[in-house]
């Protein structure tokens, strides 16, 4: 089977702010900790850990968001 690449930008679907974070626009980077590319999960998930999160809060408000 052939396959093809689009780019995001291409598919005129996406605004300019998220091309930017797509495309690591440095001008984000004040307001973003880590931008999506597969060296910066590991040091998330360890932010992650971090945080003092009431996940039973979490869950419960996503539930009710999504009903």
């Amino acid at each position: 089977m052939k396959t093809s690449k689009i780019s995001y930008r291409n598919t005129n679907r996406f605004n300019r702010l998220v091309l930017d974070y797509l495309d690591q626009n440095a001008e984000l980077s004040q307001f973003v900790t880590s931008f999506p590319n597969i060296g910066e999960f590991n040091k998330q998930i360890e932010r992650k850990k971090r945080d003092d999160v009431d996940r039973s809060l979490l869950f419960n408000v996503l539930k009710s968001q999504n009903k």
